[in-house]
């Protein structure tokens, strides 16, 4: 059996504090792995940061929902990780929480940070994003005379949809005009407005007629005579000439000099704008003489008028011709 001396006894005490010395420095790494491991599992292992948008359109008053996405070194998914958002021009859009909102028309860059990591998105703010849902006018037709200017309204849903959205035409702009709603009538006849934003539109149908002129006014016999005892009503007719006199048959007046002598009834009106007839019956009321007349007024606030002399007289009965019956 070998006998251990005493110079062996210090080599084998050497070895074990090397070895010792070995095992923590081993501990130590791994403690240190592992706590680079944790931080890099934290906030600060952010490696990358995305936007579910790169670019986006949307209209003032709009909104839109960003999604990030972070993710670690290992490609995991960071969740819980603090999101910072911003935008570069607050006066187009601004943002919070990743929900971008339409202010204004123009261009704002939507940026997402994480950690150490960004990531942007640039938002274009326009009206032309908006989809117009309905669209009417305010007139579905009317009547213009030469000259004349119409300005028509157009409503849309959704309410913030601009004017600028609107689009006009013409159906013929020889008759009639139309620029920003404004239609101007240049001849005579009939046209189609259409107003048109996105795939909505509206019409409105308008006729053009040449301004009203009286041209003239006659009675279509100077006298007429009526009796007490024979012929007690009679028909007063009138002849008018001009142009668009449809306008003006609300100025026209038929009345009696002497109401005491004939009353009249209501005037009837025939007629094609250009040659119209107005025809009233007279009924005998008293003898005497009186002018039945009809007046009417143009656009220009001159009259014209014209007049038939009515005589109602009582002529005698076969009672009058014998003596002493009326007596």
């Amino acid at each position: 059996m070998p006998v251990e001396t005493e110079d062996a006894q210090p080599k084998r005490s050497s070895k074990k504090t090397v070895a010792i010395i070995l095992g923590s420095l081993v501990v130590v790494a791994l403690i240190a792995l592992i706590l680079i491991m944790a931080l890099q599992g934290g906030k600060s292992g952010v490696d990358s940061v995305t936007l579910d948008h790169e670019t986006a359109e949307i209209a003032p008053q709009d909104t839109l929902t960003l999604t990030a996405t972070v993710l670690d070194a290992n490609g995991q998914e960071l969740k819980d990780e603090t999101l910072t958002w911003s935008s570069s021009n607050a006066a187009v859009a601004t943002v919070k929480d990743g929900v971008v909102t339409g202010v204004t028309e123009g261009k704002a860059k939507i940026t997402v940070k994480a950690g150490k990591r960004s990531a942007d998105c640039t938002v274009t703010v326009t009206n032309d994003a908006i989809e117009v849902k309905s669209l009417k006018l305010d007139q579905d037709k009317a009547e213009m005379q030469i000259g004349d200017s119409l300005t028509l309204k157009a409503t849309m849903q959704p309410a913030n949809a601009p004017d600028e959205l609107v689009s006009w035409a013409s159906s013929d702009p020889n008759i009639a005009t139309v620029k920003k709603g404004i239609v101007i009538a240049t001849s005579a006849g009939s046209v189609t407005i259409t107003a048109s934003a996105g795939s909505c539109t509206a019409t409105c149908q308008i006729t053009v007629k040449a301004p009203s002129r009286v041209d003239s006014v006659k009675a279509e016999t100077d006298s007429a005579t009526l009796d007490l005892n024979g012929t007690k009503t009679g028909t007063i007719t009138f002849h008018v000439r001009g142009q668009n006199l449809d306008s003006l048959q609300d100025t026209v007046k038929v009345y009696a000099a002497d109401g005491s002598v004939v009353s009249l009834g209501q005037p009837v009106r025939t007629g094609n704008g250009t040659d119209d007839i107005y025809s009233v019956t007279a009924t005998a009321a008293a003898v005497g003489s009186t002018s039945v007349i009809l007046q009417i007024t143009a656009a220009d606030g001159t009259t014209h008028s014209a007049a038939c002399t009515v005589t109602v007289k009582e002529s005698k009965t076969i009672l009058d011709l014998i003596p002493g019956m009326n007596g």
